[in-house]
């Protein structure tokens, strides 16, 4: 599949995708986010994991907030992405004590405020268990992301390979297959309303 079929591929499952998760209505998201949040809170990797990644959900991804009030409680550092003023498709991850310290960023979507939680001098902090949103993900741990390429480019860095990635979503999000490139990068374990699947 050459570069064209591949981006024209990605476009029609991206646009079939979220207006599948844009249909899901509230009453139902809320179940949905208290199990898939119930499964991955009962893993080992998040258990073990002293600082976790997280992200705000936007646009129909599954709601997050109970793993980060989870993880707030539990005394974890928490790590959530901040986008680079200036530099599109480069994000950082920044430490981030509540709710509270969040500001509406660059597109909108809440991120931690850079008066709270400053950037570090050694830039993106790393977290033990980076939890990943996306459109689509399939049982190979590829993902399908929005397009902006801004978590291709955060796995791509050399410091987050050692970090344990899972993908989060709801199963009907998860697909046999996903058309991949040659950048696109496999998470290593994916987590549902329905299961929590280990890959590698």
């Amino acid at each position: 599949m050459d570069s064209l079929d591949l981006e024209q591929e990605k476009k029609a499952l991206r646009i079939a995708m979220n207006k599948r998760r844009l249909a899901v209505t509230p009453p139902c998201a809320e179940r949905l986010a208290r199990i898939a949040g119930e499964r991955l809170l009962a893993e080992q990797a998040w258990k073990k994991a002293t600082s976790v990644g997280l992200y705000f959900s936007v646009r129909g991804e599954l709601d997050s907030k109970e793993l980060l009030k989870a993880a707030w409680a539990e005394g974890k550092e928490v790590l959530l992405p901040r986008s680079l003023p200036g530099r599109p498709g480069i994000m950082e991850l920044l430490p981030c004590s509540g709710f509270e310290a969040l500001v509406p960023g660059l597109f909108g979507i809440m991120e931690p405020d850079p008066a709270r939680c400053p950037s570090p001098s050694e830039g993106s902090r790393i977290p033990e268990l980076l939890v990943v949103p996306g459109l689509a993900f399939d049982r190979g741990g590829y993902r399908l992301g929005s397009g902006g390429g801004y978590y291709d480019r955060l796995l791509a860095r050399p410091a987050m390979h050692a970090v344990l990635t899972v993908g989060y979503g709801y199963a009907f999000q998860l697909v046999s297959r996903l058309p991949r490139g040659s950048w696109d990068l496999p998470l290593h374990g994916l987590c549902t309303d329905q299961e929590c699947l280990w890959l590698k």
